[in-house]
């Protein structure tokens, strides 16, 4: 780690807490007591939780209007994105420098991803369906199991009880978008039912800057989504959930240079997600509570390409059971105790020799209470896996009030990531094979965490480090012949601000980050993640007018693991404004980009520049 980038951060930390200790007159210090559940599967505020999370309200959601979820996931300290194009392209989440496959995504504790590919693909996700989300940064797997070497994302849709009016959304904007939304609810005592509606609709931008004899053209996408919940309070006050949420469309793409009787045909993708969730509550007694749910997750994907002899099909269903019993003894320790199953089935066009795997685990967790001075939490978890057997993980963090305004907190943890069914079982070929002996990824995390904590003044500083091992990756196995491998390690350090405050008026807030993401046999940077990025929001309102800002931007970057392709930093610029023309209409304008920046998150590939959206809401 660049120990002058740390130096100069912690400087700035200085001088902008003494500044809050004289804007705060050293007031008492603020409590947080926003509830989150991801951190520890249990509801507590974020001030309580010892690890690393943000919390992306539905406030914020509504006065930021993200473009999609990954937009609004740029916002996150140690988030970074790539975009192979415009709206609904491929797109790649890396958090805390970790790969895009090394992020565990949850939707309403659904489990979420393509069992083939390894990621979930949010750039479908539609935000006006989403009620918050929780991002938890670090090692998670000690309570979710693969996948949570760089975090876990939780997307919580809005539900039955957050909505009963009826309330119609619509947004034009720049390449001919368009979408619509329309959401009803009803709601009694005992019970709830919430529908909503929405489609979006682009013509998109020419997303390849060079992409053969189809050059120039637009690359169109549309998405239909829709998200049902419902809930029943029974006389015993234990309690039903159901939720829906199902996202499909389609999105062109660009294929480089093609002969033959199609070649002028625009290539285009289908996609399909799906996640269900039914989850029953029960205070068995006042000490103990036990939660089961049972979900299925749908991931499929499609390419419709008439220069393809055939089409190419892609689809992961997942079903999941969980069985939670949190209890509190008499000395104010919680005990969590649960057991997890989910089993993946692959189909389509590809013929995999196996095509199924389970995976089956346990774990507990021990939670102090929350003390003046000390607190603590410890998980332990055992995953045993149909492929590749067992496979044990923890976190212990510890935490340390320093007074009513500092806390510190230190925190251990491990995590895994399994292979994917590509990595296993691709099928063979003259060239290239899957390999059924692949070892799974593994990380061993240390994260060290200052929070300060005032009346007009909050601030989080993070220092980590991850050491990933077994990283798998495609190798020339035999002269000719390519095998996913085991091939590297990597050493991943880190450092992150985020803060939030008002001054005159405006309220201000922003996260920065700094990754050095090293290739441990090369020393060379991981590719497509930036060293340095940094986001700032500053929105004020005058009763029924809001106005805001956004600064982002992110240093360079390099595309290809051997660090030739070099791809330059930028800085961009939004603005937002919202006006209430009435108690009941709503309308609101943004333009991203505003001084139409130029720049490559991955290299050939266009991102939009200067854009605009108009939208109203009108509340039935």
């Amino acid at each position: 780690m660049n120990i002058s980038n740390i130096s100069k951060t912690l400087l700035a930390i200085s001088i902008v807490t003494q500044c809050a200790n004289v804007n705060s007159e050293k007031l008492s210090g603020s409590v947080d007591d926003t509830l989150i559940v991801t951190a520890t599967r249990t509801a507590m505020s974020i001030d309580d939780t010892l690890a690393p999370v943000s919390v992306i309200t539905k406030a914020q959601i509504e006065r930021l209007k993200p473009r999609d979820m990954l937009d609004l996931l740029s916002r996150v300290p140690g988030v970074d994105v790539s975009r192979n194009g415009g709206p609904g392209s491929n797109a790649s989440l890396y958090l805390r420098g970790s790969n895009k496959n090394h992020v565990l995504v949850l939707i309403d504790g659904v489990r979420m991803g393509s069992a083939t590919l390894g990621t979930v693909s949010l750039q479908h996700l539609e935000t006006d369906q989403i009620e918050r989300v929780e991002v938890v940064r670090g090692s998670r797997s000690s309570l979710y199991g693969s996948e949570a070497i760089g975090g876990v994302i939780q997307v919580f849709t809005k539900k039955s009880r957050s909505q009963t009016r009826p309330v119609i959304s619509a947004e034009i904007g720049s390449e001919s978008a368009k979408k619509i939304s329309l959401a009803a609810g009803l709601a009694n005592e005992d019970a709830s039912v919430r529908l909503q509606l929405s489609r979006e609709e682009s013509d998109g931008i020419d997303s390849q800057i060079y992409d053969g004899n189809t050059d120039g053209d637009r690359d169109a996408y549309e998405n239909d989504t829709v998200n049902l919940s419902a809930d029943y309070r029974f006389a015993d006050e234990s309690t039903l959930a159901i939720s829906f949420l199902q996202t499909e469309g389609e999105n062109q793409y660009d294929q480089g240079d093609v002969w033959g009787a199609n070649a002028e045909a625009a290539p285009f993708s289908t996609f399909k997600s799906r996640a269900v969730n039914v989850t029953y509550e029960k205070a068995v007694t006042t000490t103990w509570a036990t939660r089961l749910t049972v979900g299925n997750a749908l991931d499929q994907s499609e390419a419709l390409d008439a220069n393809l002899p055939a089409e190419s099909l892609f689809e992961t269903e997942r079903d999941q059971f969980s069985w939670q019993n949190d209890v509190t003894l008499s000395s104010g320790y919680l005990v969590t105790l649960g057991y997890d199953y989910y089993d993946d089935e692959v189909s389509g066009t590809q013929e995999y020799s196996i095509t199924s795997r389970d995976n089956q685990a346990v774990f507990v967790q021990l939670q102090s209470p929350v003390a003046k001075v000390v607190d603590y939490h410890l998980a332990v978890r055992q995953d045993d896996n149909e492929q590749f057997g067992t496979k044990s993980t923890y976190n212990l963090a510890v935490g340390w009030s320093i007074d009513e305004n500092y806390r510190l907190i230190l925190g251990q943890g491990t995590a895994f990531k399994a292979p994917t069914f590509n990595d296993l079982y691709w099928p063979s070929s003259p060239w290239s094979a899957g390999n059924p002996a692949l070892k799974p990824e593994e990380s061993d995390s240390i994260d060290l965490e200052l929070r300060a904590n005032f009346s007009a003044f909050n601030l989080s500083f993070n220092l980590y480090q991850n050491e990933i091992k077994n990283l798998i990756a495609w190798a020339e196995t035999s002269p000719g012949f390519w095998q996913p491998s085991n091939v590297s390690d990597a050493k991943i350090q880190g450092a992150e601000l985020s803060f939030s405050t008002a001054l005159s008026g405006w309220n201000v807030s922003g996260a920065l980050s700094y990754t050095d993401p090293k290739n441990e046999a090369t020393g060379t940077t991981l590719a497509r993640r930036a060293n340095r990025s940094v986001v700032v929001d500053l929105d004020r309102s005058w009763g029924v007018l809001q106005l805001g800002f956004t600064v982002s931007g992110q240093s360079a970057r390099f595309d290809d693991v051997a660090n030739n392709d070099k791809l330059g930093g930028y800085g961009v610029l939004d603005v937002r404004v919202a006006y209430d023309l009435s108690e009941v209409l709503d309308m609101n304008l943004k333009v991203e980009n505003i001084f139409d920046k130029d720049y490559q998150t991955a290299i050939d590939y266009h991102t939009p520049g200067r854009t605009f959206s108009l939208g109203f809401s009108y509340a039935l």
